[in-house]
């Protein structure tokens, strides 16, 4: 019963609407359309790969590689990772044994005692200051001497973050004043491993590299073009690879030449590939060339008495727009026509629009 009512009641709208349309501009307003379930949007520029082949190499950029060295001399324990793992923001790759940790451990629970001191000592010039004994000198002095020797805990626990500590190891070092020689190298971001040199039971000097880790989740393209053809790849010329399963949109052109072999680097980001491309392999990309026309969704283009429409939302509600198809399939439909790249175009209800755009007409004779 309340599907026949909705049925009528649509028709009580189209009925209503019928006697005030015209062919050239069918007037809706904002409930009518909502009340019709009508939808709209913009047409795409429509684009096609051309047959120019240019061979590229996906590369990491240099802001997302990062290479993992220990900052003491030590000797690696374990190898927690392999090349190719996955890791997380904080997730332990390696350990190392380290003398040299120790020394530094120690200095920063020294740095943290004396600290502690200046501290009370300040505490007691303060209630000694406030009471009258003392001079204000003498808490002054206090008071600075505790400042300075902040800044000494503060040095110290900059020092345990460059040997690689992480923040919970130093504060958990502070709390149990427990020593312990054990280095646990952890993962800066979320990234894969690239390279692994590191082996247990081999001695390592600090800054020696150890493993290459990257995020691959943001990849670039490097195109080497003759001097004379750079220009013919501007920034944001859109590219596609070999299986059409991603695109790439140029960055930058790098403006200086190779003096060997007199060619310039183009650099394109990848787009949100469905497929990730893998790092230092090479691909083929098309330029994508304007095919002509718009791509629309197959739903919009209607054919009234003959002739291929496609509804255009108005300030009245819509107006009738003639389009020629060039090319269709089930979901898009690319057409050439007087559009826009801001009208919006109906795409869902064009049957209710189309027996708007009927009754009106069928008044009209």
């Amino acid at each position: 019963m309340s599907r026949i009512f909705i049925t009528f009641t649509s028709l009580a709208v189209l009925l209503a609407i019928a006697g005030f349309s015209q062919a050239a501009d069918i007037s809706l307003d904002p409930k009518q359309i909502h009340a019709l379930g009508i939808q709209t949007a913009r047409p795409l520029v429509s684009s096609q790969a051309s047959g120019v082949s240019l061979p590229a190499q996906v590369v990491i950029p240099n802001k997302d590689i990062h290479i993992i060295s220990p900052s003491v001399n030590g000797m690696i324990e374990q190898v927690l990772v392999n090349a190719g793992d996955h890791v997380k923001a904080g997730e332990p790759l390696l350990v190392i044994r380290s003398a040299e940790l120790v020394s530094l451990q120690r200095d920063y629970l020294q740095a943290l005692l004396q600290a502690q001191l200046a501290t009370n000592q300040k505490n007691r010039d303060d209630q000694l200051l406030r009471e009258g004994i003392i001079a204000t000198s003498r808490q002054q002095q206090s008071t600075n001497q505790a400042a300075i020797q902040r800044a000494a805990v503060q040095e110290r626990q900059q020092i345990l973050r460059l040997a690689g500590m992480a923040p919970a190891d130093i504060r958990t070092l502070a709390r149990s004043h427990r020593l312990d020689n054990q280095l646990m190298v952890r993962a800066p971001v979320n990234a894969t491993v690239l390279e692994t040199s590191a082996k247990p039971g081999e001695r390592r000097d600090m800054n020696t590299p150890l493993m290459k880790l990257a995020a691959t989740n943001n990849l670039w393209l490097e195109i080497q073009l003759p001097v004379s053809q750079a220009g013919s790849l501007p920034p944001g010329t859109r590219l596609v690879d070999d299986t059409g399963q991603w695109q790439a949109e140029v960055t930058a052109v790098v403006q200086a030449a190779n003096p060997n072999n007199q060619t310039m680097t183009v650099r394109a980001r990848i787009l949100k590939p469905a497929a990730n491309p893998i790092p230092g392999s090479y691909v083929n990309v098309h330029p994508l060339t304007q095919a002509g026309g718009w791509l629309v969704a197959a739903s919009a283009v209607v054919n009234q008495n003959g002739q291929t429409l496609v509804f255009v939302r108005s300030a009245n509600g819509f107006r009738t727009v003639p389009v020629t198809v060039m090319e269709t399939n089930d979901q898009q439909t690319r057409v050439t026509g007087k559009l826009t790249a801001t009208d919006e175009i109906a795409v869902r209800g064009t049957i209710a629009i189309k027996a708007v755009l009927t009754g009106s007409s069928d008044k009209g004779e």
